[in-house]
């Protein structure tokens, strides 16, 4: 009664003028807890009144955050754009009068459209939505009427190619009004199929290809349409979601559709920091300006039945000029690969042909330049505010670069790429420059790079050290210089790889011992007892080893591994359950490799069967949480992402301690990764461990600072 007493009070005040009195009181209030949608739609005016705008919008923010369907905050937030960008002003007020039931809030929010559009200064256009469909009758309904309950009906048309169902769900697109319809007698393709749709929507609308096995949480819509009209060289934006490749794809203790409709709220909010640069985008959701499609035409239909049209198209968006981002604040859930999955080896068939396709038009693998490397990210430790300066040499068109932009916005990222042909599409993901950096004139200042990381090609060529070394005047005295160190050790162990003749006589000198080595190795397997896996372990303590023998036979370098997970095991569970699925190095060896291209396929598609692959695998050969943390370390390309994902096959067989013990692991590679220590506070909650809880509550909280 008292707060809401006070909230009249505050009201009152700004209806009066009186912004002093209102300021002392609101402030009040909020020392003592008072977090009502009205108490932050109040603040936001007394803030706009005073000039502050961030403030303003950052109580915009917090009330969307309790109330994601009040009009006032987004007309509210209409205003805050008015003076910095006419079509993102239009787009809130659309959304206002979107929520507004009453009769006389609706004349305003709308008067105020009209002196937009009459202002010359707004270009905002509604959208064509074209959806293909093909069977999945159910699912492709329930992605109409998620359109339907979630967009303003003047906002966009929804443009519909059948590609010749056969579950009867035509006889039910044929008896929708409001649905634009291509019926095929044949199955165009993906490509095929979407150019249709392009090519019935209305002429002047922007286009949005989504698939029909997605569902569009409210909201979800209007921020990529934000995300859109962000700038003039804005091309397409594509949201977040459970089921992507491409760094869409958001990891998290989810297992049902409904959870993850439910974390859509809580995405689809304002946000001062929205927005990735990428090449391409998933195709499953992507927004496309209609400037961009009449510069770039359609579609490329030679990739057979889908995949790789979508990442062709964002090249091409970016070869013509165009930004593409990935927007935070936007999530849109997808089912995923349900009719491709159907036939399994016909779908990886075409996806070995088109990636050929994409490699053969382009001249290059672009597979080799789509993530960020989350290797490096670790190792960037400095608070997320902080303006860093950071060099990638070897950066391909910079995926890596794009990303530590999105986390530390207030950072300068450059690049140098051999490869002329991959640095022209990162143009704008940073500042890269094409070139040998051997041979190139830096244009650089000394000193000023408080990061300079060497890519895994540079590593791997014989002048990497010469390339250092002309590098390190560009580092700051206080900074670090990422790759170079993991180089260096290499090299060390490797030194002796000077000459094929010193090579030959090295590798005979010790080949000998490295097989007395694995003989030992194979009898202590053999006997499993405690005290053969104690001499087991010995053995690798041992100096010439490590030192010499471990780089002349591969078995012994396996070996190795199987040695970290023993200990691992030791020390977590007091048992050896990795060492009882081989009686020597070669058996071990074999369940090691099943393992890792399982681990392979998961990274190469993400499905279902992917999934499950894994997962069967790791039951058929009892994989430990600390068996695989060492197998993801030595056989992903991805590891931080994999270390997630597997983290969420635990949780879907209800392997929550598994979960746990795996992202513990996780987190000695990532250690300021926030998605990993989200997913720990969460499951810590879980099962009741309240104190683990906030102690990563709290690490968590140092990381987002």
């Amino acid at each position: 009664m008292r707060n809401y007493k006070m909230t009249e009070k505050l009201q009152e005040l700004i209806n009066n003028g009186s912004y002093m009195e209102a300021r002392n009181l609101a402030n009040k209030m909020y020392e003592e807890g008072e977090q009502s949608e009205t108490f932050w739609i109040l603040n936001a005016e007394i803030y706009r009144v005073e000039g502050q705008r961030e403030a303003g919008y950052a109580c915009i923010t917090r009330g969307l955050q309790k109330n994601p369907y009040n009009y006032e905050l987004y007309y509210m937030l209409g205003e805050y754009y008015k003076s910095v960008n006419m079509d993102q002003a239009y787009l809130c007020m659309e959304q206002a009068e979107y929520y507004c039931h009453q009769s006389e809030d609706v004349e305003v929010i709308h008067a105020a459209k009209e002196e937009m559009v009459q202002s010359g200064r707004c270009q905002v256009h509604p959208v064509s939505i074209v959806i293909l469909s093909y069977n999945s009758k159910d699912i492709m309904k329930g992605c109409v009427e998620s359109i339907r309950k979630t967009c303003p009906l003047e906002s966009y048309e929804l443009v519909v190619v059948d590609n010749a169902s056969t579950d009867g769900i035509t006889d039910w697109l044929r008896g929708q009004e409001d649905i634009v319809l291509q019926c095929n007698t044949e199955n165009m393709g993906f490509a095929g199929g979407c150019n249709q749709g392009i090519e019935l929507s209305a002429a002047a609308n922007d286009i949005m290809l989504l698939n029909n096995d997605t569902v569009v949480p409210p909201n979800a819509i209007f921020w990529l349409r934000m995300g859109l009209y962000e700038r003039a060289q804005v091309g397409a934006v594509g949201p977040l979601t459970n089921y992507a490749g491409n760094d869409q794809q958001i990891v998290g203790e989810f297992h049902t559709r409904e959870e993850y409709l439910d974390l859509a709220t809580q995405i689809c909010m304002p946000a001062p920091n929205a927005y990735e640069n990428k090449v391409w985008l998933v195709g499953f959701a992507m927004l496309i300006k209609r400037a961009a499609v009449d510069k770039v035409g359609m579609l490329d239909t030679q990739y057979t039945w889908g995949n790789f049209e979508d990442k062709d198209y964002g090249m091409m968006l970016t070869q013509a000029g165009y930004e593409l981002l990935l927007c935070y604040n936007s999530f849109i859930y997808h089912y995923g690969s349900l009719n491709m999955a159907k036939d399994k080896q016909k779908y990886l068939n075409y996806i070995k042909e088109n990636g050929e396709k994409l490699k053969e038009k382009w001249g290059f693998d672009s597979a080799r330049y789509n993530l960020a490397d989350q290797t490096v990210l670790a190792q960037i430790t400095e608070n997320k505010k902080q303006p860093i300066c950071v060099l990638q040499v070897g950066c391909g068109w910079g995926a890596t670069l794009a990303r530590m932009k999105y986390q530390y916005p207030n950072a300068r990222v450059y690049g140098i790429e051999e490869a002329g042909l991959v640095a022209r599409f990162g143009h704008y993901l940073a500042e890269i420059t094409a070139g040998d950096v051997a041979e190139m004139q830096l244009p650089y200042q000394e000193e000023y790079f408080d990061y300079i990381v060497i890519g895994e090609e540079i590593c791997t060529r014989s002048d990497v050290g010469a390339i250092c070394q002309k590098l390190k005047k560009y580092l700051k005295k206080s900074g670090k210089m990422i790759g170079a160190e993991k180089d260096k050790e290499e090299k060390e162990t490797r030194s002796f790889m000077t000459s094929s003749e010193e090579y030959r006589e090295k590798i005979l000198n010790y080949r000998e011992k490295s097989y007395e080595y694995l003989k030992k190795i194979d009898e202590c397997l053999k006997n499993r007892t405690a005290a053969s896996i104690t001499e087991f372990l010995h053995i690798f303590q041992e100096k010439e080893l490590l030192e010499h023998c471990l780089s002349c036979i591969p078995e012994l370098s396996y070996a190795h591994i199987f040695s970290v997970i023993t200990v691992k095991e030791i020390q977590k569970r007091k048992e050896i359950s990795y060492l009882l699925n081989g009686n020597s190095v070669r058996e071990l060896t074999e369940v090691l490799k099943r393992v890792e291209f399982r681990i392979w396929e998961l990274e190469f598609e993400r499905t279902p069967e992917a999934e499950n692959h894994l997962y069967e695998t790791m039951q058929q050969y009892f994989i430990t949480p600390e068996a695989m943390s060492c197998i993801i370390v030595v056989s992903a390309m991805d590891k931080c992402d994999i270390y997630l994902t597997v983290s969420c096959i635990y949780l879907e067989h209800q392997g929550t301690e598994a979960a746990i013990d795996l992202l513990v692991y996780a987190l000695e590679w990532y250690p300021e990764d926030e998605r990993i220590l989200q997913v720990l506070v969460s499951l810590y909650k879980k099962t009741g461990k309240q104190e683990l809880a906030e102690s990563y509550e709290e690490k968590l909280k140092c990381v987002q600072q």
